[in-house]
């Protein structure tokens, strides 16, 4: 009884001050030699366990502000075109607008003009003439030609001849058949005029334009 006393009470303050806490982290308790024969001289371990710093990084993609990222559009096949509804009953033409010009030599020279041009409107090489689609065509040439700077022509042919010294943009307003359902529509051309000085009639330049149309009735 008294050898189990004794190993009551050293235990009890052993432990008591093992659970107090070590003054070091390496600090192991010293155990009573009577206790130490009875558990063969093991000593309780002391786990470690080594703790490491980690850097967290930022996702740059929960960072980022979001935008708006538009649909990209669908291509053509082909060579198809943006065709309006009810296209199946209606009809392509093509429409041509154009100037010629003319350089006048300074002793053939009546005012300040130096050439001669002509605005014209015509149909492709299939169909150059219009006249089965067009009504009338007005064109709005540059206003130093006022107050006869807006001219309509009713008949084919639709062109315009005039004089002039410089180049402009003009606006040619087309008004087809069958007014109530086909919209009249503007063109804008750049009038060039020649610059080889030769005298002779010289090719300016072309705008393009396809319409379709409801057939007359």
């Amino acid at each position: 009884m008294h050898y189990s006393a004794v190993i009551h009470f050293d235990l009890t303050r052993k432990i008591s001050f093992f659970f107090q806490g070590p003054q070091s982290d390496n600090f192991l308790p010293s155990i009573h030699p009577t206790a130490s024969a009875l558990i063969k001289g093991k000593r309780p371990s002391v786990e470690t366990r080594e703790v490491r710093k980690v850097k967290i990084e930022e996702d740059p993609l929960n960072t980022a502000v979001p935008v708006y990222v538009p649909p990209k559009p669908k291509p053509l096949k082909g060579n198809a075109s943006m065709e309006p509804r009810s296209s199946h009953l209606k009809v392509k033409r093509t429409i041509v607008v154009g100037n010629v010009s003319k350089w006048i030599p300074p002793d053939d020279r009546e005012d300040m003009s130096t050439h001669k041009w002509m605005l014209y409107v015509r149909g492709d090489k299939e169909n150059p003439d219009v006249s089965d689609v067009i009504d009338r065509v007005r064109f709005l040439i540059h206003q130093s030609y006022h107050p006869n700077n807006l001219v309509e022509v009713t008949k084919s042919p639709f062109q315009l001849t005039r004089r002039g010294w410089g180049e402009f943009t003009a606006r040619i307003q087309l008004f087809f058949k069958n007014e109530k359902v086909n919209k009249p529509v503007s063109l804008l051309h750049d009038l060039k005029l020649d610059k080889t000085y030769t005298g002779l009639q010289t090719f300016g330049s072309e705008t393009i334009a396809q319409v379709w149309l409801w057939p007359s009735e």
